[in-house]
């Protein structure tokens, strides 16, 4: 049975065709073209489209050398205030107690939560209240107690990252 529906476009073109399950016809195509052609054509350029998409995340990320002195170490020790597991970087928030009493949190730049992940660190893997000793790279900005973590203890338990070889973060 073939159904024919009503329409306002030109025969066979628009929303309401002849039998709505028709595939593109060959007349239309036009002599020695596939009707799939521009189908082909559109569905390569929406993937294209979508990969630059998914990369642009990838340009907008900084270079740690712009942010951390990388050819300087420091050492920080105090209580964990907050862990945010998350990408692009994982914070870990350090209070740290200065030697004139004072208090100052500590921003701590990790890996993502995907390469942490991989090395066994989950988001339960640090808690508020943790004592940890941080070593890492000191950001350009001193006033901004920013930290690259290259490792860490936890001495509570010998917890320890960034010491083998696949501990390591981009």
């Amino acid at each position: 049975m073939r159904m024919i529906f009503p329409t306002t476009a030109a025969p066979g073109r628009g929303p309401w065709r002849r039998n709505s399950l028709q595939t593109p016809s060959l007349a239309a195509a036009g002599p020695g073209r596939s009707p799939w052609r521009k189908i082909s054509i559109q569905a390569l350029s929406l993937a294209v489209a979508a990969a630059l998409l998914m990369s642009a995340g990838a340009w907008g990320h900084h270079s740690f050398a712009a942010v951390y002195l990388e050819d300087q170490e420091v050492t920080i020790e105090g209580r964990l205030v907050q862990f945010l597991w998350r990408n692009p970087h994982t914070l870990v928030h350090v209070m740290v107690e200065q030697d004139d009493g004072s208090n100052v949190r500590y921003v701590v730049e990790w890996g993502s939560a995907t390469q942490l992940g991989a090395t066994g660190v989950t988001q339960a893997t640090l808690r508020p209240g943790d004592y940890v000793v941080i070593n890492g790279n000191p950001g350009r900005n001193v006033e901004d107690n920013r930290v690259r973590l290259l490792n860490f203890l936890r001495p509570s338990d010998g917890l320890t990252w960034g010491l083998r070889p696949d501990e390591v973060f981009d």
